[in-house]
């Protein structure tokens, strides 16, 4: 434990949050000049992690569950004076929150951008696009900046522009206020995760799943340094399975319905489990409860929508993404398409944006029609499916891949007794992930001339893909030996 907690501190050393806020949209390597010795001391912290986590799972007999929690915790806290320089999300995150608090703009059809005289715009990204989340991440994210204008001074309140922090030193005190409080609230509902978890396993394997869960690289990095909302996302499937646990399933399927309503992948569940309760309640049942929860779930999707611009906002919100790719084979071929064959930007665009996730479908409709015949009720066989499904999403269909992606999948495969998909796949994708962005990061910050975009690329894709693969390789050989 004391490690882990000296490894953070580390981090925190090397990118400090309040000197990170003095340089607006610099990323870690921008923060120390894309040094090569502070790359070497960010990938060795990030091993230390790893080889920590692995001791403490080895160890784990003589540790009680309430260390892995407070393992955790004071990991957590130290991370919290970090600067978040593997993501700006956190950065959009509140000056979209304020949008709706402070000034009654839908972040779904309004970008910062034209709020560009706001406090804090110097540090959003996306600036020329409307948010890319569903409404109850806008809620919810509106509920923190709200909570934070509550308790902020006389001073925080009278930050009313878009100065630096050298000109108006409060500005970055009441920016540190935002910032941690997302950063607190992603704590918060990750340890919300691990709980709803623990519920779903069994006694004897609740410390493993917490630990698994809990204490890996990708965890911490993901949720107290970078404040994703992916934990939200998750706790909708996980009271779902919770709900299908206890045939409640129609209320599990509607909980599914608002898991999409924070990120529209979470669709990607819903099949799976249609399939999975054909086996527990069969056809005619299932297909009863899809349609009511269908309509159910309509009318709640034009509830939540209508106050922030309605489902009007649903195609450019959609189109906007498709002009992204990035850390995965859909940003190698739209490389190849654009360098190589000259194509146009648009058009290489629309062809990556849909071959990745037609790639997606051909691959995982055997899968799913081999899971309809064969009998499985278990609520683990179910979980484990779902991790499955969404790897597979990421790694093929996903054009757009992070590392805090692979959050909801782990989340998952800690459900099945044993974790050892959890372990074995999704742990090392998602350190593999983090490894990747930070390693490009500095070599695309760095003077390298002999070193282009697409050889960049190439290297973000082979970190994240090798190590899964091998992993996957060592998986089968081992379930061949023991058969």
């Amino acid at each position: 434990m004391a490690a882990q907690v000296l490894l953070c501190a580390a981090l925190v050393w090397l990118y400090p949050l309040g000197a990170g806020l003095l340089k607006p949209r610099h990323t870690w390597a921008m923060q120390t000049d894309a040094n090569g010795f502070s790359l070497l001391l960010h990938v060795a912290i990030y091993a230390g992690l790893l080889l920590c986590w692995w001791l403490q799972l080895r160890w784990l007999s003589f540790w009680s569950a309430q260390w892995v929690w407070l393992s955790w915790l004071l990991c957590s806290l130290v991370l919290l004076f970090s600067f978040p320089g593997e993501s700006a999300d956190v950065f959009d995150y509140l000056f979209r929150g304020r949008m709706l608090v402070e000034y009654g703009y839908s972040p779904l059809n309004t970008t910062p951008y034209q709020l560009h005289d706001f406090p804090f715009h110097r540090y959003v990204s996306w600036s020329e696009w409307v948010d890319a989340y569903g409404p109850i991440w806008e809620y919810a994210s509106a509920g923190i900046a709200w909570v934070v204008r509550t308790v902020a001074t006389t001073a925080d309140l009278g930050v009313t522009n878009n100065q630096v922090c050298s000109i108006q030193p409060t500005l970055c005190i009441y920016l540190i206020k935002y910032v941690s409080a997302y950063r607190l609230c992603a704590i918060a509902l990750t340890g919300a995760c691990a709980w709803l978890i623990g519920r779903l396993v069994p006694n004897e394997h609740k410390a493993t799943a917490w630990a698994t869960f809990l204490l890996n690289p990708l965890t911490l990095i993901a949720t107290a340094v970078g404040a994703h909302n992916e934990p939200l996302l998750i706790i909708f499937i996980l009271l779902a399975l919770h709900a299908f646990k206890r045939t409640q399933y129609g209320s599990g399927l509607l909980l599914l319905v608002l898991a999409a309503h924070v990120k529209i992948t979470g669709l990607l569940v819903l099949p799976v489990c249609a399939i999975w309760l054909i086996h527990r309640v069969g056809w005619r049942h299932t297909l009863t409860l899809l349609l009511g929860v269908g309509v159910i779930g309509l009318a709640l999707s034009w509830v939540l929508y209508a106050p922030l611009g309605g489902w009007a906002t649903l195609p450019r919100n959609l189109s906007e993404r498709a002009l992204l790719s990035t850390n995965s084979w859909g940003e190698l071929l739209y490389l190849a398409l654009r360098e190589g064959w000259g194509w146009t930007r648009f058009t290489a665009q629309q062809v990556v944006a849909k071959a990745a996730p037609l790639a997606f479908v051909v691959l995982s409709v055997p899968a799913l029609l081999l899971w309809l015949r064969r009998t499985a009720i278990e609520l683990s066989t179910l979980a484990k499916r779902l991790g499955m499904v969404v790897l597979l999403y990421l790694w093929v269909g996903s054009y757009w891949f992070q590392p805090w992606y692979v959050l909801w999948p782990l989340a998952l495969l800690c459900v099945v007794p044993g974790q050892v998909w959890a372990k074995r796949i999704a742990v090392p994708f998602g350190v593999a992930a983090l490894v990747s962005t930070v390693t490009t990061d500095y070599l695309r910050n760095a003077t390298l001339p002999s070193v282009n975009g697409w050889l960049i690329s190439l290297l973000a894709v082979m970190i994240i893909i090798v190590p899964v693969f091998v992993q996957i390789i060592r998986q089968q050989h081992d379930s061949l030996t023991r058969l």
